[in-house]
């Protein structure tokens, strides 16, 4: 009966025992898989750089199929059943079902755990039984909800804190963003809240912003929120999207900053390349502009920088052409037409679509066909993806329409010829073709006629 109401301590060997097994054995086995399924969620995400990134680096719904997911959930509930209740790691336990359910996307189960963990794990022996931030909660009499941080090495520091956030985050990703915006609010109140908890808690106040619309404090509390980064692509990563955040508050200077982070720190050469090209944007007076440019222009000469040539080169024609300046836009829409690279062929095909279109607008129309012919494939998605379809079908149609029009122009203009200019123009022809079939040149061709039984017809 004392096991199963866990009213008595467990002690000595008893208490060594199954404080191991717990520890050691489910729990550490739970922990990898949630720690492993996140790493997988991570890895295989990819980031689209010319929207605002979401707030987490996976996807949401991918994740929530990771069957890791499940496997921690097991582990962690066989921990529960099969180890005495009385051991002190179970609320680290319920931390991992909460986080696990978090992940899988099932927000209301989630809270009931981190729920349950705030109540079951309270500084009380019977559970938490008072109204949460009640002044009775110590004998101070201090206004706190966080459970008191053990001193000493060997001491098992509670997880009901960091529950509290969860909790919250669990709160703000099911809709219910007030709610969790007040237990925020409590837990930056409280005198009792450990130091090295402040960075999570300042992150999920930067996710309820960031949902609720209030971009410049969301970016505020993301900045804050620096040390909670795994590591250096995910630093740079928080860095770009607060950038972005502080770009939609119409704060220039503080998305200039985070922005230049990102494209000086970034591993991410897709991160680094959007880096500089809002930098370009933010920055006002031309020459600051002309300098983010170059920076850009520079990096395409970089060895590791070579197959994202064509894609810088589209970005440069992308960035002149909305100045109005038409020719540096062809220019670079040109280089990145011919520039090699062994990723997709995305940033040329765009390429050549902005030179098809110009030549439309300077109704240029064999230019339009050539452009829009040399497209391999539709890119983007929905109305982009029909747009080019469509007009790359158009173009085709109007392909054969133009040559037969062009060579009909061509006789009519060689008919407005006298003879000689005639002969002159025929000859230089005849030339070209010989040279292209492989046959022998004649430069003294003398008075022959120039087409004879002997020659190869071909299409003038």
């Amino acid at each position: 009966e004392e096991i199963e109401t866990g009213k008595s301590k467990l002690r000595g060997f008893k208490k060594f025992m199954q404080g191991t097994y717990t520890h050691f054995n489910f729990l550490l086995n739970a922990n990898q898989k949630l720690n492993t399924s996140l790493d997988i969620a991570q890895t295989e995400f990819q980031d689209d750089y010319t929207k605002l990134l979401p707030y987490d680096n996976y996807d949401l719904k991918r994740f929530a199929q990771n069957t890791y997911l499940d496997t921690a959930i097991e582990k962690a509930n066989g921990s529960l059943l099969l180890h005495d209740i009385r051991n002190e790691w179970n609320d680290e336990v319920y931390l991992i079902l909460g986080k696990s359910f978090y992940y899988k996307s099932m927000w209301d189960s989630a809270a009931i755990h981190f729920q349950y963990l705030n109540y079951a794990f309270a500084p009380k022996d019977d559970g938490y039984d008072i109204p949460i931030g009640s002044n009775i909660s110590n004998k101070e009499q201090e206004l706190t909800i966080v459970s008191p941080k053990q001193k000493g090495f060997l001491k098992h520091n509670p997880r009901r804190n960091e529950g509290l956030i969860w909790l919250a985050k669990s709160l703000i990703m099911g809709g219910d963003i007030t709610t969790g915006k007040g237990i925020l609010d409590l837990l930056y109140g409280d005198p009792h809240l450990p130091k090295e908890l402040i960075p999570k808690l300042n992150d999920c106040n930067a996710r309820a912003f960031y949902f609720l619309g209030k971009y410049d404090s969301a970016a505020y509390y993301m900045d804050q929120s620096f040390a909670v980064a795994a590591n250096n692509l995910d630093k740079s990563r928080r860095k770009f999207l607060a950038g972005q955040l502080w770009l939609l508050g119409n704060h220039d200077e503080e998305s200039t900053k985070d922005f230049e982070y990102a494209a000086s720190h970034s591993p991410n050469i897709l991160m680094e390349i959007y880096a500089l090209l809002h930098l370009s944007n933010i920055d006002s007076s031309s020459n600051n502009q002309q300098n983010q440019l170059d920076r850009l222009l520079t990096l395409s000469k970089k060895g590791k920088y070579k197959d994202y040539q064509n894609m810088i080169y589209y970005m440069m024609g992308e960035k002149y052409l909305s100045q109005n300046d038409t020719s540096n836009a062809l220019k670079y829409y040109t280089l990145g037409t011919k520039a090699s690279s062994n990723l997709d062929n995305q940033w040329k095909d765009r390429s050549f679509q902005k030179i098809g279109d110009i030549s439309q607008n300077r109704f240029k129309f064999n230019e339009l066909v050539n452009n829009y012919d040399s497209i391999k494939s539709p890119f983007g998605k929905g109305e982009e993806y029909k747009l080019v379809s469509d007009r790359k079908t158009a173009a085709s149609a109007l392909s054969r329409p133009l040559k037969d029009i062009f060579v009909q122009d061509s006789l009519l203009a060689l008919a407005a010829l006298p003879e000689k200019e005639q002969e002159k123009i025929l000859k230089a022809r005849l030339k070209q073709i010989r040279k292209a079939l492989g046959l022998k040149d004649q430069d003294n061709m003398g008075n022959a006629p120039i087409f004879n039984n002997n020659t190869t017809t071909t299409d003038l």
